[in-house]
């Protein structure tokens, strides 16, 4: 696979938001079928989920349940479509190159779990190109030995 996309992009291409043009740029390059790691599905899902709980709190937060529902829809259409695909991933391999990560980078770059194994799956697919817009997890896949082609801010 040439590409592993992570969260942080899924939000960019599916909401507007500082990230949102790069991203449309890269969008148009995927052929249909891009995959999609599980994980990165269920964190994506669970993120507007989660937006919405925040936004029903303090409405200075999240976002509004109408539109983690249309995101959520939009996103699924276009897994119906075939524009993406949930790719299989081998489990015991994604966790054992977790581990090496996690022990090699966590106490330095401050790396959470569901970031590891993002990376960990990228490695595990022998992908080329990282796409976030999350820093800190951009450092850990450039230290892993992935290319970040996205703009990030400091």
């Amino acid at each position: 696979m040439d590409f592993f996309v992570e969260t942080s992009f899924l939000f960019a291409a599916y909401r507007q938001e500082s990230g949102s043009p790069a991203a449309d740029d890269i969008l148009a390059d995927i052929p249909p079928g891009g995959p999609l790691s599980p994980i990165v599905v269920f964190e994506f899902e669970n993120a507007l989920s989660l937006h919405a709980g925040l936004f029903d709190r303090n409405r200075n937060h999240g976002l509004a349940a109408g539109i983690t529902k249309a995101i959520r829809a939009d996103f699924r259409a276009d897994l119906d479509a075939g524009f993406w695909t949930v790719a299989p991933m081998d489990l015991p391999e994604v966790l054992m190159i977790a581990q090496k990560l996690s022990s090699t980078h966590t106490r330095a770059g401050l790396n959470r779990a569901m970031d590891i194994l993002h990376v960990a799956t990228a490695l595990a697919w022998k992908t080329r190109k990282f796409l976030t817009f999350d820093v800190r997890q951009a450092r850990l896949a450039r230290a892993a030995g992935l290319r970040t082609p996205l703009p990030l801010e400091s």
